[in-house]
């Protein structure tokens, strides 16, 4: 059995944007998960070797905060033509990542993004009510993302 390597990014100093290491300690015990800092060549050094990868990180999109986004990147290619596979609240986000990680031939096969929608990224520790809200369900399903399909 393939254990999915989880990579939860954020920043806890950057209020809402810290929403993916909020998920990582709300997720079951036994989960392989890693806290990330967002940046591109950590998240290809972190997945390097990885059959299957579950993302978790904070989104903008326009959408309702706390809103969770699950998408799906398989050999290189979304699952949907969402929008929010690009809507990162980093410089460069999990689509550049993910094109890097192409180019340089060190994608994860099975790449499985759960973006939770932010309300606030301004400095500041603490998430925002409604993304506070979502981390249950956004840890439920980065569980559910890294189980065996």
């Amino acid at each position: 059995m393939t254990v999915p390597l989880v990579i939860c990014v954020g920043n806890p100093y950057r209020r809402d944007d810290g929403v993916g290491l909020a998920v990582m300690a709300a997720l079951p015990s036994g989960a392989a998960a890693v806290e990330a800092s967002g940046e591109p060549a950590e998240r290809l050094n972190l997945w390097a070797g990885a059959r299957r990868v579950v993302l978790v990180d904070a989104m903008s999109t326009g959408a309702e905060p706390g809103t969770v986004h699950v998408l799906a990147c398989r050999e290189g290619r979304w699952d949907t033509a969402a929008p929010a596979a690009t809507a990162s609240t980093h410089g460069l986000g999990v689509a550049e990542a993910i094109g890097l990680g192409k180019t340089l031939g060190g994608l994860p096969p099975d790449i499985v993004l759960i973006g939770v929608e932010v309300a606030d990224t301004s400095h500041g520790v603490g998430l925002s009510d409604r993304v506070a809200a979502a981390v249950p369900e956004a840890a439920a399903a980065a569980a559910l993302a890294g189980g065996e399909r």
